[in-house]
């Protein structure tokens, strides 16, 4: 499971904690903390 990391406020998307791949949510999802668009968030590095 990966993490990806908003560009914009520094929110984590843990795949693990939320219980779906960051690449299957909706192409309109958005940060629920700042509203960044899923395109601001970065695939973190191991």
């Amino acid at each position: 499971m990966a993490r990806y990391r908003c560009t914009d406020c520094g929110h984590i998307y843990d795949e693990e904690h939320e219980g779906k791949p960051f690449i299957r949510l909706d192409k309109d999802w958005k940060c629920s903390f700042c509203g960044a668009p899923k395109g601001a968030y970065e695939k973190m590095k191991v």
